[in-house]
């Protein structure tokens, strides 16, 4: 007995009886069984039933579904096709994709036809570019970590001289490591060494000798360690991030799996789509409609931020610089000539100015300014992607990123049936006729709210169409179309055409027309493989 296994589009979802084509009882259902009829047993019509959502994961989800009610169609020995509309064709494919990694090789599957469909041909996202900024935090705060580190625990750095002066018990410290014997130098000669003043001697200060300074932790060991310690748990959070993208992966898109799919189910694919199809184009123009329109203004705007934050970094580096320079030379913080006070300091200090720091910090912002500007790009241009996609594409599904929209499945490399001439002008006629239709009726219901003067009376623009103003919508209107797919399954070995359709003016005609395009179809392909 073969199985009919509809599966409806975006926003198509609803009851399992209607008027829509692919619900039971629907003209094209009737159409169907008085075109077609089975070699053995009845005809069935088993419909896909899913939410109907423009979200992957709804589409994912739906797939899943589908090769599960193949699986079972596969265990009772039936053969089956599949017709899909619009992302009911991405479901098609999605579900191929699965049993091709699951290593099934669907052999009762007839035919899968799908109409109208964009597919979105995806890729694993890389784990690595998934961290890029919180790693590129990471090690950033991690440099400058260790700048400071290092500027604290190497003699002669600037912060270790600046806690020298600031307290005496580190200088002790650095002194005693400096000193040659077990007693520490006297103060006077231990300030010498930084070219300072002594300072007054502290009443009740035990002088540490080398020993006791070798029997603890030094100053030194600990900020190191803790600076070890820091850069060892960044390091084992990285690998987390990475492992957790690393699962994230959807195994299903690749090289590997799309390969034994296009050897497996290519050549029982139909594709169906008409030269002008809105979702096809629209959405493959859509990807990075986001980029082309928002980029310059929005990269403007990020390297003005990251300008505003070097310059409020360079600023507060100084402000800090200024703070310990003054606690160095004992300078009263908020007295009134502070400023007057600072600068006399810098002047009469002797050793390295602090022009020096200044300018050396002033000229890595300004690196850091301009390196952020062409990572600015990146990222923003990464992130107006990944917000097109999620806005028109809806790939909430973890692990993916679209490279392209295609009139054709990743695993497959013909392309669709182009409609014969008389059938895409019938369905442009008949879109444009009910456009037509739409446009006479919104303006009676406009005129109809002015005139009542009530608000709550415009018409609901979504409720006034059809559906069928649009071709992507309007496929199986048309019976024409609907012979077209007859024709196709007619070669099938589990069906046949019945008299009605045998008889039919368009059926000799069609018939003809399909099997010139396969054959066609056969020689483009054949020409593809050699060149590869």
């Amino acid at each position: 007995m073969p199985t009919i296994v509809p599966i409806h589009g975006t926003f198509a979802a609803g009851p399992e009886e209607g008027d829509q084509w692919w619900q039971r009882g629907s003209p094209f259902e009737r159409h169907f069984r008085e075109c077609i009829e089975a070699n053995e047993g009845d005809l069935s019509f088993q419909p896909l039933h899913w939410n109907g959502k423009n979200s992957e994961d709804s589409r994912r989800k739906a797939a899943a579904n589908l090769l599960k009610q193949c699986e079972a169609l596969e265990n009772r020995g039936e053969k089956y096709v599949l017709i899909g509309h619009s992302h009911g064709g991405s479901i098609i494919s999605n579900a191929l994709l699965l049993a091709s990694k699951a290593k099934l090789p669907l052999p009762n599957l007839m035919q899968a036809i799908t109409v109208g469909t964009p597919f979105i041909h995806l890729a694993k996202r890389s784990a690595l570019l998934n961290i890029f900024v919180p790693v590129l935090l990471i090690v950033v705060f991690l440099a400058a970590l260790g700048a400071v580190v290092s500027s604290a625990t190497t003699s002669g750095g600037f912060l270790n001289r600046q806690l020298a002066a600031l307290d005496p018990a580190f200088n002790h410290e650095r002194s005693s490591q400096c000193a040659l014997g077990d007693s520490p130098a006297p103060p006077s000669a231990r300030l010498a060494i930084d070219g300072r003043k002594p300072f007054p001697e502290t009443h009740g200060l035990v002088p540490l000798t080398r020993s006791d300074l070798f029997s603890l932790p030094s100053a030194f060991e600990i900020i190191e360690n803790t600076y070890k310690g820091i850069v060892g748990f960044a390091v084992l959070f990285i690998i987390k991030l990475f492992l957790d993208e690393r699962a994230k992966a959807d195994s299903a898109i690749s090289r590997t799996n799309i390969h034994r799919a296009r050897n497996q189910y290519a050549s029982r694919w139909l594709g169906i789509a008409h030269a002008h199809d809105e979702a096809i184009g629209g959405l493959s123009r859509a990807i990075t409609l986001g980029q082309d329109l928002l980029m310059p203004k929005i990269n403007i705007q990020i390297w003005a931020i990251f300008t505003l934050l070097q310059a409020a970094l360079f600023i507060v580096f100084f402000l800090f610089w200024v703070v310990l320079f003054s606690a160095a030379k004992q300078i009263q913080p908020f007295s009134p000539n502070i400023l007057s006070n600072v600068l006399r300091a810098i002047t009469e200090s002797p050793g390295p100015k602090i022009g020096l720091a200044v300018a050396i910090v002033f000229a890595g912002c300004l690196t850091v300014v301009c390196i952020s500007k062409r990572l600015s790009e990146a990222s923003v241009g990464a992130l107006l992607s990944e917000f097109s996609q999620r806005l028109f594409l809806r790939l909430d599904f973890p692990g993916q990123s679209a490279t392209k929209i295609s009139d054709r499945p990743m695993w497959s490399e013909q392309p669709p049936v182009g409609l014969p001439v008389g059938l895409a002008e019938q369905l442009t006629v008949f879109d444009e006729s009910q456009s037509l239709a739409f446009v006479e009726t919104l303006r009676r219901e406009l005129y109809s709210a002015l005139e009542s003067k009530n608000a709550e009376a415009l018409p609901n623009f979504s409720e006034l169409m059809a559906a069928f103003e649009l071709t992507h919508t309007a496929y199986f209107n048309s019976p024409l179309f609907r012979k077209l797919i007859f024709a196709a399954l007619i070669e099938q070995p589990a069906l046949r055409a019945t008299s009605v359709f045998s008889t039919d003016p368009d059926f000799g005609w069609l018939r003809e027309w399909l099997r010139k395009y396969r054959t066609q179809a056969s020689k483009d392909a054949s020409v593809s493989a050699s060149a590869m």
